[in-house]
């Protein structure tokens, strides 16, 4: 789905002038993509091997990548090669992980099709449940500012959840 949004934003950009920064994107089999929102250009990166349902950078320009199981990878976008450096709960079956972002302090968050958000900290590797949200992530995290993260849940709904309060709305 993110590569069909992706490719939808490329196709409408070329016929409008494009400023900002760049944009890394991957596809379901494993290659990262850039988007040159200057120039309007798309360009191949590297073949990561992986079925990675998300990925994410840090404040530092390290970016990581979640697959279905869970698996958090460190990613180098030159040339494709991934570590693990952690592995989620295992979900349900029938379930996935498909979202993953990063705050300013390099914490990363996970969630799939089970409602339940969790964290891994990049600096000293703690990790854990935050909360059951009864929401199914569909695909994408990102944060609006330090304490409030919007969810793309199923309906095409977006949650919006306040780390700091534990508060959730749709």
């Amino acid at each position: 789905m993110k590569c069909i949004i992706a490719l939808i934003l490329a196709l409408l950009v070329q016929t409008f002038h494009c400023v900002g920064q760049d944009v890394i994107f991957n596809d379901p089999f494993g290659k990262l993509y850039e988007f040159s929102l200057q120039d309007c250009s798309l360009t191949f990166l590297s073949d990561t091997r992986r079925q990675l349902t998300d990925i994410a950078y840090d404040t530092n320009g390290i970016l990581y990548g979640i697959d279905i199981m869970g698996n958090i990878f460190i990613l180098n976008p030159t040339d494709g090669s991934s570590s693990l450096i952690f592995t989620l709960p295992p979900l349900p079956p029938g379930s996935e992980y498909n979202s993953l972002t990063i705050d300013h302090n390099n914490i990363l968050y996970g969630m799939g099709l089970d409602g339940n958000l969790y964290f891994y900290d990049t600096k000293d590797s703690s990790s854990g449940l935050i909360a059951d949200l009864n929401i199914q992530a569909i695909g994408d995290m990102v944060f609006m500012d330090k304490d409030n993260l919007l969810i793309l849940a199923s309906g095409m709904k977006l949650f919006k959840y306040n780390k700091t309060t534990s508060q959730g709305s749709i």
